[in-house]
């Protein structure tokens, strides 16, 4: 009999389930729909008494896998937008024209500069972390965003400069130096009249350099007479 060999009941008991598995799934149903009221209260009943367990158990899990439970939040949330991408932009338009005021309200008094400097402050290691890596994988973005920065904070003149002009640029001067004519796959944007001058950001103003010749230029004339980039060649 297998009823008196612990591991002789196991493999059979494994057997019977495995072998009866629709049987069992059926009877388990049927239980539950003639005993729905009984399981409700006594899971209603288990809940009220293991209030606090319940608790400390769901924050435990959460502390021991907070990132996990918010990567699986964004990739559902991600999921969800882009499989009710038409429906989430209705709804969202519709919130904002019916608390239009309420919202106008909120951004007027909330401190967003404050905001962003306490979480800079408070993450200060990371977003180094972060923007070295960025730096590293994308240098001609980071380049191309760090003279916008400048150029907006010496309030420079002219119309901007996009990624699009500045590559249609290089490829104008065939990804070569404007002053010694070497090839590069590193070129940095310069200024013929240098920001610190009351030179223009602006695509009649920009040549491609060497990192050597834009450091030897630095805010003077250019070495050698330079042609500019006229907007309607683009």
């Amino acid at each position: 009999m297998p009823r008196k060999d612990p591991d002789a009941q196991r493999i059979y008991t494994a057997e019977y389930r495995i072998s009866h598995h629709a049987e069992i799934l059926a009877r388990k149903k049927r239980y539950r729909e003639t005993h729905r009221e009984e399981l409700r209260l006594k899971a209603q009943k288990y809940y009220i008494e293991n209030h606090d367990a319940r608790l400390q158990a769901d924050t435990l899990r959460r502390e021991q896998n907070r990132e996990e439970i918010r990567r699986r939040g964004r990739e559902k949330s991600a999921k969800y937008r882009e499989e009710h991408r038409v429906e989430y932009n209705i709804k969202f338009a519709k919130y904002r024209i019916e608390h239009h005021e309420a919202i106008r309200l909120r951004n007027a008094t909330y401190d967003y500069r404050e905001k962003r400097r306490q979480y800079r402050e408070a993450n200060r290691e990371a977003i180094r972390e972060r923007d070295k890596k960025y730096h590293e994988e994308h240098p001609e973005q980071s380049h191309f965003h760090s003279l916008l920065r400048r150029a907006r904070k010496s309030q420079a003149p002219g119309n901007g400069v996009t990624i699009k002009q500045w590559r249609f640029v290089k490829t104008l001067y065939k990804d070569c130096c404007v002053y010694c004519g070497k090839k590069s796959k590193r070129l940095t944007m310069d200024h013929v009249v240098a920001l610190a001058c009351g030179g223009a950001h602006d695509i009649t103003n920009i040549v491609p350099a060497c990192r050597s010749c834009n450091s030897k230029k630095h805010v003077g004339p250019p070495p050698i007479p330079t042609q500019f980039v006229l907007p309607l060649a683009m």
